[in-house]
């Protein structure tokens, strides 16, 4: 049964012991602090080397050094980020 982690600008899903599903909330920018905190409990929720599954399900921005520090921890082997389907316009 995944475990679902909640933090205050994302949540985690635990689908497996290296395997989480991460949906960031809209109209966050994440900071360097944030990812921190995310990278926290990642470890201490996740058995490494684990893979990650980025759900761009709500529009997020990072801001410079969040978007150069974000997944470069040692103990992620992989990480996914499917493309969202978008609508096809009607002309």
């Amino acid at each position: 049964m995944p475990t679902e982690l909640h933090l205050e600008f994302a949540k985690i899903t635990i689908i497996e012991n290296n395997l989480a599903e991460i949906i960031v909330k809209p109209d966050i920018e994440l900071t360097l602090e944030m990812v921190h905190l995310l990278h926290k409990t990642l470890r201490d929720n996740l058995t490494a080397p684990f893979f990650l599954l980025i759900n761009k399900i709500n529009d997020y921005s990072y801001d410079f050094e969040a978007m150069h520090e974000l997944g470069t921890i040692k103990e992620i082997a992989g990480i996914a980020i499917p493309e969202p389907p978008y609508p096809q316009r009607v002309a």
